[in-house]
């Protein structure tokens, strides 16, 4: 029988290897013990095993040195100020208008590179830093071994430059396990199970745009996540946050995350059980669907604005608060019009455009390749305010 791994021997070379000790959180070493007993379940072989002890360690290691790094450096202090996220279900575009978004030279996004790495601060690195290449082969690695992930997110041959969700810097905090931290590893990608605490990993989250923000020339934050099931928290942490909600026809959603995860964990474990897997991925946008009509009722609904994919028809309505129908994916991004001005104002969104196309940066493959260039409205307020 192949022996599993010792929570607490790895923890202890971790700090032994680094001489560090302190994890910015005391939960972290009990909360660790959880996912190794999750991976010792698994019953993988001694390779997967073994890769399972790189990952951990590397990922204990870098929380070690980040937390350092905020010992040594004022690195909190650090304001983010007024931050733009783009978020809904997974599969409703969200990747698309966060590419979009990140095309502003005066916009900073979270890149692969500094999440997997994000010690020492980018701000202080050397001309020669190593981590972007060393998060491109990382990327090459992930894309060989799942090529079909490249067909329904085209946006992996971005390699290290490409744009993490908001998730993806919780990795070291072992509250989530997925592909981007984890695809070395035989096992499926484990999203619930683990303790979680909103509050907390959203003090971390923004530990993480300080990291980055820290002895950089100033820009404005775009960023992508799902938050639409823990608004509260998104909103205390980020008071004077702007978000954007996409929307897409649920049954679209779930169909296109079910074959999402397929061409995932067929280079991981290899096939999986396709109707399980939608029936899963239905619950979860119904879950989402009833959480995004209900976010409305709370205080901080003023600083959302609702935008529906083209599959969603113009039918859909943002909620009781706001009982105008969202606007559609094609009135921002093609038919920029008066109404459109009124209602992204206040929201430091790009409502000046022109028909030239432009390439998105490195991303050869995909059908959205291809965009409209757009600019920032001249003299739009960056300030938080209601839709007129």
């Amino acid at each position: 029988m192949t022996a599993g791994l010792d929570a607490n021997a790895v923890l202890a070379r971790a700090q032994t290897e680094t001489g560090l000790y302190d994890y910015g959180d005391p939960t972290l070493p009990e909360r660790f013990c959880l996912a190794v007993d999750h991976l010792n379940g698994i019953g993988m072989d001694a390779n997967g095993i073994e890769q399972a002890e790189s990952v951990c360690h590397w990922l204990l290691t870098s929380r070690l040195e980040f937390i350092e790094d905020r010992n040594r450096y004022p690195i909190a202090a650090e304001v983010i100020d007024h931050p733009m996220f783009v978020t809904g279900e997974p599969r409703s575009g969200t990747t698309l208008m966060h590419v979009l978004m990140a095309v502003d030279p005066h916009a900073r996004a979270l890149r692969f590179w500094e999440v997997m790495y994000p010690s020492p601060p980018p701000g202080l690195a050397r001309p020669d830093d190593p981590r972007r290449a060393r998060a491109d082969a990382d990327w090459r690695e992930i894309n060989a071994k799942m090529p079909k992930w490249l067909l329904s997110h085209p946006y992996n041959d971005m390699l290290g430059d490409g744009l993490p969700e908001d998730e993806r810097s919780w990795a070291f905090d072992f509250r989530v396990m997925t592909p981007t931290a984890w695809w070395r590893v035989p096992m499926q990608t484990l999203v619930a199970g683990l303790p979680t605490d909103s509050v907390a990993q959203y003090r971390l989250h923004m530990a993480m745009l300080q990291q980055l923000q820290y002895n950089r020339p100033p820009k404005y934050w775009v960023l992508k996540g799902f938050h639409g099931f823990r608004l509260k928290e998104f909103f205390d942490t980020y008071p004077d946050a702007n978000l954007l909600w996409l929307h897409r026809d649920p049954a679209q959603v779930a169909a296109s995350r079910t074959m999402m995860i397929a061409d995932i964990l067929d280079g991981i474990v290899g096939p999986i059980d396709l109707a399980v897997e939608a029936k899963k991925h239905l619950e979860m946008s119904r879950q989402a669907r009833v959480q995004g009509f209900q976010c409305d009722l709370r205080p901080t609904a003023c600083r959302r604005i609702s935008l529906s994919h083209p599959e969603s028809g113009a039918g859909l309505r943002s909620g009781p608060r706001n009982p105008r129908p969202p606007l559609s994916a094609d009135s921002l991004l093609l038919q920029p019009n008066p109404q459109t001005g009124r209602r992204l104002r206040g929201f430091h969104l790009p409502t000046g455009l022109d028909r030239r196309p432009i390439r998105l940066p490195h991303n050869r493959n995909t059908r959205h390749s291809h965009v409209f260039q757009h600019h920032r409205a001249g003299g739009a307020s960056r300030r938080s305010a209601c839709p007129a």
